[in-house]
């Protein structure tokens, strides 16, 4: 690998090295692996790495993700930093389909309670007597007699009560039922602030990427470019031969969706961490199989998951890439906790060449730092390897950045500087 001074905060304008700037000035697009690259240790992208980013935009240089996330997930990431979204156009799109579903609950609520969906007086569009119908329901199936008064107040009661349909999950769907909002704008406002992270972001998320390590790759429309799905037989034979390990889980990926046997802490906690979709329970091994067959759902990929980062590197690694080898798939790890099984044409690298070949970019420079970027690397027109990456990938790079923990200039913050000073 050529030997290159690493960038420093401030150098934008600096002069670099000849031979960096010819390869760095054509590259139009970024692709960056996301944990271990472009996120920090706190599973957060740097603020300067935002900075960064969008000047290297306007200088004609897109960032997109190439993770093994979902799509959703990535998103999450990348909106807190004002990544390719128009807020106000994003609330328009979603709040008539809200509106028709806050509707639609109201109705089956009232219908349940036996109560009236009129409008009160005054309060914007609270129902009042739907509201009082909901707090006296909650007042006789609660232990705690402050509860109601509590409700009225806008909190959640902290106890389940026995009435149709509820229990206290309903909470946050029926909130404007009882909630005296000063004026239905200030409701709207909470909504829209409310659903931003968890709606908003996939309405309208139309910066390409690849996604799933390769399964699924979109183009600059928010259309599937490429979709890649394992054959259900593996599904069956890989979940059949997990479901008596207990130290490992597979959680099963389609799209925007995370099916799993069962959800415990362990689950929830992956799902905190990396704001990946909630699982959806599938209550058992044979439940998981069986949904999966009879909605027809694809699978892009399946997670297999252990608490114990050794555990895995002894005693689960090699077996999982014993099994893709003899079912005709791929085995790929990008956390010590993690290891995915994939469909065998897919990988980050078919998703560059997805991406070039389909959406027509000529240079693209993609950084990584762990073995699910190696053939992305290979594939790259500028490679880019991480300070803090495996030393099997550190050889593939034709570029050494920072690490993903340096204070000042983490490592995708340092690429761009680089591109922004070659470009200028």
């Amino acid at each position: 690998m050529p030997s290159f001074t690493p960038a420093t905060e401030g150098t934008t304008s600096c002069a670099l090295p000849t031979v960096e700037r010819d390869f760095l000035r054509p590259v139009e697009l970024v692709c960056t692996d996301m944990d271990g690259t472009v996120l920090g240790p706190d599973h957060s992208i740097h603020e300067v790495t935002f900075e960064k980013i969008h000047r290297a935009q306007k200088l004609g240089c897109s960032v997109i993700p190439a993770t093994g996330r979902c799509r959703m997930s990535a998103a999450k990431c990348f909106s807190k930093g004002g990544i390719d979204l128009d807020w106000q156009s994003l609330w328009d799109d979603v709040k008539g389909e809200l509106q028709l579903w806050a509707d639609s609950q109201r109705v089956e609520w009232a219908t349940a309670l036996n109560a009236s969906t009129r409008k009160a007086f005054v309060g914007g569009n609270i129902r009042l007597a739907l509201m009082e119908a909901i707090l006296e329901a909650l007042r006789e199936g609660s232990s705690e007699p402050g509860d109601s008064e509590f409700m009225r107040m806008g909190h959640a009661c902290n106890e389940a009560f026995q009435t149709p349909l509820v229990t206290k999950a309903w909470c946050p769907i029926m909130r404007e039922a009882w909630t005296n909002y000063s004026s239905a704008e200030e409701f709207s406002d909470e909504v829209r602030a409310s659903i931003a992270e968890e709606v908003v972001v996939v309405v309208r998320y139309s910066l390409p990427g690849v996604y799933l390590n390769g399964c699924v790759v979109y183009d600059e429309e928010g259309h599937v470019a490429s979709n890649v799905v394992l054959d259900y037989q593996i599904v069956c034979d890989l979940v059949n031969g997990l479901r008596h390990q207990q130290e490992v889980i597979p959680l099963v990926c389609s799209g925007d969706r995370v099916l799993a046997p069962f959800t415990n802490d362990f689950v929830k906690c992956m799902e905190r961490m990396f704001d990946d979709p909630s699982p959806e329970d599938c209550g058992g091994y044979d439940g998981l199989l069986k949904k999966v067959r009879d909605d027809a759902i694809p699978v892009h990929m399946v997670h297999v998951i252990t608490r114990d980062p050794d555990y895995m590197k002894g005693e689960v690694v090699g077996r999982l890439k014993d099994f893709a080898t003899s079912h005709g798939c791929a085995a790929a790890q990008s956390l010590s906790f993690l290891c995915d099984i994939i469909p065998a044409a897919a990988n980050k690298g078919y998703g560059i060449r997805v991406l070039k070949e389909r959406l027509g970019y000529n240079s693209i420079a993609c950084i990584g730092d762990a073995m699910n970027d190696k053939e992305m690397l290979q594939n790259a027109d500028v490679p880019v390897v991480m300070g803090n990456a495996m030393n099997e990938i550190k050889t593939l790079g034709k570029l050494k950045v920072n690490s993903n923990d340096h204070a000042e200039l983490p490592g995708v913050a340092d690429l761009m500087n680089r591109i922004i000073a070659a470009k200028q």
